[in-house]
């Protein structure tokens, strides 16, 4: 489901932009349906993909490329807008589950809703709702894509520390990782950022004010209750990866191919989890890596199942250090050979107990699918 976007656009009136421009930030209410809730427009950079306010900035300059010296400069140009909102929370409120992939339906909706509300009279798609198997005619040419933001959420229920705990000694040796606590993972880049994070502790410290106002306290505490249950995923395809995927431009919104976005989310989660190109099976518990050990290496098996242990507990560089390099990178690559990983593991302890927990994204039915945004306009 799509989240966060910004989009941009072409060259705009000098009338809209000094309206824009001097509103500033307003706040109002909005009925969603279902649901009536506050927003903010601002001109300030967004705090993060948390933040549930939309940015409307006029821009009067842009950066050009100049071939003969392979330097960008920025120069003076016509006024046109840049606008960023989290679509999942423009329509429903707050972003717990529900979201849709349509990205015509709702950015239509996202410049409509700000026309009505500067009473100005930005190009809106007229749209064609789409099947992404259906083929769509007319949109017009006026909005680019500069980024945007892919989710997926899972209900792992108890299990949400142990999917964390189960990343403490993961080594990833050409990516930089954040750990926040025991909830959150990302894997920042210049052309994605990769996030995972518990929703419910996230939901609580960025919305469950705001929305207690608003949603009002049973209503609220119905969303925190779901939300402590979730894994949420995000990639966040940035600009660079954007132009990179459409020859060198930022693509206009018909451009978008949103199954393409998800494969991209689908790639970096396989390199996170360590998953072939085929999501070969996931040996990561006991009794399977044990089992996988014995069929591949007979007798061998304990000798490479002793480093599977100690590396599920004590984490790639701690055994790295402790091993003969030469026999560690042996048996990194038989392990890695037989499709077995030490990620997220049944053998991390908590509490002097062994937790049994093995979660592979792409072979689960615990994620939440439904479409809500689309449900309400139908």
């Amino acid at each position: 489901m799509i989240d966060t976007i910004v989009i941009v656009s072409d060259t705009i009136e000098e009338s809209i932009a000094r309206k824009i421009e001097s509103s500033s930030i307003i706040k109002f209410g909005i009925d969603c349906s279902l649901n009536e809730t506050l927003y903010t427009f601002t001109s300030n950079e967004l705090r993060g993909s948390f933040d549930n306010r939309i940015r409307l900035q006029v821009k009067r300059s842009k950066f050009i490329h100049l071939p003969e010296s392979n330097t960008v400069e920025k120069v003076d140009c016509d006024p046109y807008l840049e606008i960023e909102a989290s679509l999942h929370k423009f329509h429903l409120g707050h972003n717990v589950y529900g979201g849709s992939n349509h990205l015509f339906y709702q950015v239509t909706n996202l410049i409509n809703f700000i026309n009505v509300t500067f009473n100005i009279d930005l190009p809106a798609e007229e749209y064609i709702y789409y099947y992404p198997e259906e083929n769509f005619s007319y949109f017009n040419d006026f909005w680019k894509v500069k980024r945007i933001d892919i989710a997926k959420v899972y209900n792992l229920g108890d299990n949400l520390d142990n999917f964390f705990n189960g990343f403490s000694h993961v080594y990833y040796p050409r990516r930089r990782v954040l750990k926040f606590d025991n909830s959150g993972l990302y894997f920042p880049g210049s052309y994605t950022t990769l996030k995972m994070y518990h929703k419910g502790k996230e939901f609580k410290k960025h919305d469950r004010k705001r929305l207690l106002s608003i949603k009002g306290i049973e209503e609220t505490n119905k969303l925190q209750s779901i939300a402590d249950n979730l894994l949420r995923i995000e990639l966040e395809i940035k600009s660079k990866k954007l132009r990179d995927m459409n020859k060198g431009d930022l693509p206009y919104l018909f451009q978008v191919d949103i199954l393409e976005l998800e494969e991209q989310f689908n790639v970096e989660l396989k390199r996170v989890f360590k998953l072939g190109e085929d999501n070969m099976k996931l040996y990561n518990n006991s009794k399977d890596v044990e089992k996988r050990l014995k069929q591949l290496y007979g007798s061998s098996f304990n000798i490479y199942y002793g480093t599977w242990s100690r590396l599920a507990v004590f984490g790639y560089d701690d055994v790295k250090n402790s091993m003969n390099k030469a026999t560690f990178y042996r048996h990194i690559t038989k392990l890695r050979e037989a499709g077995i990983t030490w990620n997220h593991t049944d053998i991390t302890k908590k509490e002097n107990n062994v937790v049994e927990f093995i979660f592979n994204p792409f072979n689960t039915d615990l994620e939440l699918k439904e479409d809500l945004i689309y449900k309400i306009a139908n």
